[in-house]
C-alpha cells in the first residue's frame, strides 16, 4: 500500500542555494591579478550587506522542516558583472560544491531527471535539481549536451546584464530604466545568433528555456521555436504586470503569460517585495498578501495549471514580510491551502512538475557519437 504524505511538498522553481559556496579560484586573464581573490571578498561582503546576511536563508535543515524541494540556481555573479572567466568551468565548479553538500546531508538527493524528482517527492520531498541563471555560463552550444547530461533542466538565458546571450530588462530596484540602459548597452532587441543556437540546442536537449528577465521581443523569438519544437517555456520567478506595475518590464503582461500558457508551460511567481508591490497603494502591507494576489491573477489569466512558486531566495531579494528564511514557507502552504483548498497541490508543486516532465528530458547519445 503506497504511503501518503500528510504534508503537501513545495516545489519551488527558484532557489539561490549555491550562493553560499565561495567561487573556485581559477586563474584568469584580466587587468586586475588578484581578479578571483577580489571577488571572493566582495560576495561574501554583498551576500553579508545586501543579501541573506550571516545565516543563508535557504539551507537544506530549514528545506527539510518546510517540506520543500527546489530548484537550485547555478549562477556566477562574478562572471557577469566583471566579464566570464571560464564560465563553463566555473558552473561546473559550482555544480560540484552542491553536489556535495547534497551527499552530506543524509537522505537529500540530486534529481537528474523528472522520474527522479518525482521519486524523490513522493517519498520524502529532500530533493533539488539543477538549472542556471545567466545563459553565458554555458560557453556556447557545444556544451549544451553535456549540461543535459548533468540533469540541468532549465537556463534563464537573459539575467542583469549582457553579455552576448539575449537582450534583457532592467532587473535592479534602485536604477530607472534610463540610466540601466546607458550602463548596459544591447546590440539587439532579442536573441544574438549565439543565444538563437543556444536556446535551439537547450529545447533538441531537454533542456528548458527561462523567459524570466528578456525584453518581450526575445521571449517571443523563443516562444516561436517552442512552437515549432513542441516545446514548453517558463518563466521561473516573476509578477504579473496586472498586480504590479505597468512599468515594471521585469514582470509579464497578460498577453506574455497566454504565450506561455499556449506552450504549456508554467510561470513562477516570486517572493520579492519590490515587484510585487503595487505603487500605486504604498501603504498596502508587504506580506503574503501581495504575493496571494499575484498568484491568483496568474490562476485567472493562465488557468489554474500554470502557475506556481519560484521566490528567488537568497538572489539578493528582499522577501515579502513572513518569507524571511526557507523554514517559513509553512505560511505560505498554510495561505495556499486557506485560499485554494482544491488547487493546493496544483500550485505547489503538480504544475512545476507537470512543465518538467513535459521538457526537461534525458539527452540520448546515438549509437557511434561520444559528446564530450
Amino acid at each position: 500500500m503506497t504511503r501518503r504524505r500528510l504534508v503537501i511538498p513545495i516545489l519551488d522553481l527558484h532557489l539561490h542555494f549555491p550562493m553560499q559556496f565561495p567561487l573556485v579560484a581559477r586563474p584568469c586573464e584580466v587587468e586586475v591579478p588578484a581578479w578571483t581573490a577580489f571577488n571572493q571578498a566582495l560576495m561574501g561582503a554583498a551576500n553579508l550587506f545586501f543579501n541573506f546576511g550571516r545565516r543563508p536563508r535557504v539551507t537544506l535543515p530549514d528545506a527539510e522542516e518546510a517540506s520543500v524541494s527546489f530548484a537550485s540556481v547555478l549562477h556566477i555573479p562574478a562572471d557577469e558583472v566583471w566579464g566570464p572567466c571560464g564560465p563553463f568551468e566555473n558552473i561546473q565548479n559550482q555544480m560540484a560544491q552542491v553536489e556535495s553538500a547534497v551527499r552530506r546531508r543524509p537522505g537529500w538527493t540530486v534529481a537528474r531527471t523528472p522520474a527522479e524528482l518525482l521519486a524523490a517527492m513522493e517519498a520524502n520531498g529532500r530533493c533539488l535539481f539543477h538549472c542556471i541563471e545567466g545563459g553565458y555560463s554555458v560557453g556556447g552550444p557545444d556544451n549544451i549536451p553535456a549540461l543535459a547530461r548533468a540533469g540541468v533542466a532549465y537556463i534563464t538565458l537573459a539575467h542583469l546584464r549582457f553579455r552576448g546571450i539575449s537582450a534583457c530588462v532592467n532587473g535592479l530596484p534602485f536604477l530607472n530604466d534610463g540610466i540601466f540602459s546607458a550602463l548596459n548597452p544591447m546590440p539587439v532587441r532579442g536573441l544574438t545568433e549565439t543565444g538563437v543556437r543556444v536556446a535551439e540546442a537547450m529545447m533538441d536537449h531537454g533542456i528548458i528555456v527561462d523567459l524570466t528577465h528578456m525584453t518581450e521581443t526575445a521571449m517571443d523569438e523563443v516562444i516561436a521555436m517552442a512552437r515549432i519544437k513542441s516545446r514548453p517555456v517558463m518563466a521561473s520567478h516573476t509578477v504579473p504586470r496586472g498586480t504590479s506595475s505597468p512599468t515594471y518590464l521585469l514582470n509579464l503582461s497578460d498577453e506574455m503569460m497566454l504565450k506561455i500558457r499556449e506552450t504549456g508551460g508554467v510561470i513562477g511567481v516570486i517572493a520579492f517585495k519590490h515587484w510585487l508591490h503595487d505603487p500605486t497603494k504604498p501603504r498596502e502591507k508587504q506580506d503574503l498578501r501581495i504575493m496571494l494576489r499575484a498568484i491568483e491573477h496568474v490562476r485567472r489569466v493562465a488557468g489554474d495549471d500554470h502557475v506556481a512558486i519560484g521566490s528567488d531566495l537568497d538572489g539578493f531579494i528582499h522577501p515579502v514580510d513572513g518569507l524571511k528564511r526557507l523554514r517559513n514557507f509553512t505560511a505560505l502552504r498554510r495561505a495556499i491551502l486557506d485560499s485554494y483548498p482544491g488547487l493546493a497541490e496544483k500550485i505547489l508543486w503538480r504544475n512545476t512538475y507537470r512543465t518538467l516532465e513535459a521538457g526537461w528530458t534525458v539527452m540520448r547519445e546515438p549509437k557511434g557519437v561520444a559528446y564530450v
